[in-house]
């Protein structure tokens, strides 16, 4: 199997393993994002658990509606006092959204947990209102919330950090 995923690799000359590897069904996404919490040393949120978490619209403010679709990462917990921020994310190792997210919500900290793409965009539908457009087709609903991003503010650090305490 691990042959064949290279082989597709060199083939495409382009992609990731693991995504290679759930596309060749060797893995399913569980095991995908178990395996990048592992890798990165952060906790995997699988098997349905996403799907209980309930988010508060103060958190849904904290990073653009596009941003977190397009990225699928969704903010779970803020602590403004300390400023740190914990998301939930599919992709542990984009360290340029980790940043952006880390930008938009004006936090010192970054906490992440690692989830499937699927489980994200459930929980994104749900989270985020759905609102219909007047002039369009009124069968067509469009994803919408206001949203003005803060200006990207100088310092602050990603910490890919497993222990809330530190």
């Amino acid at each position: 199997q691990v042959e064949e995923v290279l082989a597709l690799l060199r083939e495409r000359e382009r992609g990731r393993f693991g995504e290679l590897a759930l596309e060749l069904g060797f893995i399913d996404e569980d095991g995908l994002a178990t395996t990048l919490a592992r890798q990165f040393r952060h906790t995997a949120l699988v098997g349905g658990r996403v799907a209980r978490l309930m988010l508060g619209a103060d958190l849904m403010h904290l990073l653009p509606p596009e941003f977190m679709r397009e990225h699928l990462v969704v903010p779970t917990w803020f602590d403004g006092e300390r400023r740190a921020l914990s998301l939930l994310v599919a992709d542990p190792s984009d360290v340029v959204v980790l940043k952006r997210a880390q930008e938009y919500a004006r936090a010192r900290q970054v906490r992440l947990f690692v989830s499937t793409r699927t489980s994200i965009s459930h929980l994104l539908d749900r989270a985020l209102p759905a609102t219909i457009v007047p002039d369009l087709d009124p069968d067509i609903t469009v994803m919408t919330r206001h949203f003005i991003a803060p200006p990207p503010r100088e310092g602050g650090t990603v910490v890919l950090e497993t222990d809330p305490g530190r």
